[in-house]
């Protein structure tokens, strides 16, 4: 790493832009842009920098920390600069509660959708047993009712039988099945052929 390196290093832990870190130390923003190009600042720019609880001899000669070891990074940031960053994590817990609770609202809505899907899949469920159930009722009433009047029905006229008593009878009671089906023997009865 090398000075320019360095300089720019002591910047970016600083969270400023060349800027802001011009007007802490009290210099031109072209005078900072030339410490982090490589160039040395004189040793009053030196001695800011080291008041601010940054290594010098690390600066210079990259040897050592980069802050004194006896320096936390609180005694590098004047009281501004730490209620500033007070302020963004703050600004920044507010963010994240608000996140957390949208997520927590997403999550709701989600297990409700669950839910929701779970007992359409359910019904859809029972509506294809009870279609499966009523197609197979269709299909051996309309082969007793055939058997019954001794008639043999040609296949598209068994399953048009078979599919016009599906749909009427999709729809209805149980008491108005039974009279359905009473009627469809007298109609398979009137059009079918005789064995």
């Amino acid at each position: 790493m090398n000075v320019a390196d360095r300089f720019r290093q002591v910047r970016e832990f600083c969270g400023v832009s060349q800027v802001e870190m011009a007007k802490r130390l009290q210099v031109s923003k072209n005078s900072w842009q030339r410490y982090e190009q490589g160039e040395l600042p004189g040793g009053d720019i030196l001695n800011r920098l080291g008041e601010q609880g940054f290594n010098v001899h690390w600066l210079v000669m990259g040897q050592g920390e980069m802050l004194f070891a006896d320096r936390s990074i609180d005694q590098s940031l004047d009281k501004a600069d730490i209620a500033d960053i007070d302020q963004r994590i703050a600004d920044a817990d507010r963010r994240i509660a608000d996140a957390d609770r949208r997520v927590a609202l997403a999550d709701q809505r989600t297990e409700e959708l669950k839910r929701r899907l779970e007992v359409e899949k359910q019904k859809t469920q029972e509506w294809l047993e009870g279609a499966r159930n009523l197609l197979a009722a269709c299909i051996i009433a309309v082969d007793q009712m055939a058997a019954e009047q001794r008639l043999t029905l040609p296949p598209k006229q068994r399953a048009g039988a078979i599919a016009s008593m599906f749909i009427e009878l999709g729809s209805r009671t149980d008491e108005e099945i039974h009279a359905s089906i009473a009627a469809s023997r007298a109609d398979i009865g009137k059009s079918g052929t005789g064995g």
